[in-house]
């Protein structure tokens, strides 16, 4: 197990899921976590209806064309548009779960507003209440697999250059604020239903039209 990407200038109050209130109950009840490939991300036709579509997941680099020369028969070939992206083949074997994170940002002494955007995603959201807790179930039932969680980082595509991989993605998705779940090297290439037992004790299911009115509010001591 790897923890990926912390946010060192923000706290996290609580993680959320968007979705279809019956697929969430499932993931209340049972702790069923449909967990979709890399692929799915990039190329699903469903996933671009449900605004979920990533044409840079499962990608393992990023070259801007103007920091790398392409040749062919010893003759640069110019003009070549980027970025150029690299996949090293096993990066469609991926499980990808995606949460919402409620942050806290330490100096503004505020809790970060939920963008509306992410409506879009479901008509339902489950609220974690207790996220170690959760994320305890999730480590014990990947006991026999390579499990990797946290913040995605948002980057700028025109400009990043290196190492991408799976806790990136471009920074127009930003407004997801996503706190990933990940497996890898599923060999199958096909999606992982992972079942972490009934969370229903640290978990509340609410519509997603409440989620502007999530407000954190300090209690006077």
């Amino acid at each position: 197990m790897k923890e990926q990407n912390k946010k060192p200038e923000y706290d996290v109050i609580t993680l959320l899921k968007i979705g279809k209130k019956e697929y969430l109950e499932s993931f209340q009840k049972e702790g069923l976590m449909y967990m979709n490939t890399s692929k799915y991300f990039r190329d699903s036709e469903k996933a671009l209806q449900s605004c979920q579509k990533d044409k840079y997941e499962g990608y393992s680099e990023l070259f801007q064309p103007d920091k790398v020369t392409l040749e062919i028969n010893g003759k640069e070939i110019k003009d070549v548009s980027g970025p150029i992206r690299i996949s090293h083949g096993f990066d469609d074997n991926r499980n990808i779960f995606c949460l919402y994170a409620i942050l806290y940002d330490r100096k503004k002494k505020e809790m970060l507003n939920v963008d509306p955007r992410n409506c879009e995603f479901g008509d339902h959201f489950l609220l974690i209440k207790d996220v170690d807790k959760f994320l305890k179930k999730v480590v014990i039932a990947c006991k026999d697999k390579k499990l990797k969680y946290g913040f995605v980082e948002y980057v700028d595509i025109n400009k990043f250059h290196g190492s991408y991989g799976p806790f990136k993605k471009p920074k127009e998705y930003s407004y997801q604020n996503e706190f990933r779940i990940l497996i890898e090297n599923n060999d199958n290439g096909k999606p992982l239903r992972l079942k972490i037992g009934d969370i229903s004790d640290i978990s509340s299911i609410f519509k997603v039209s409440e989620l502007k009115s999530i407000k954190l509010q300090i209690k006077d001591k």
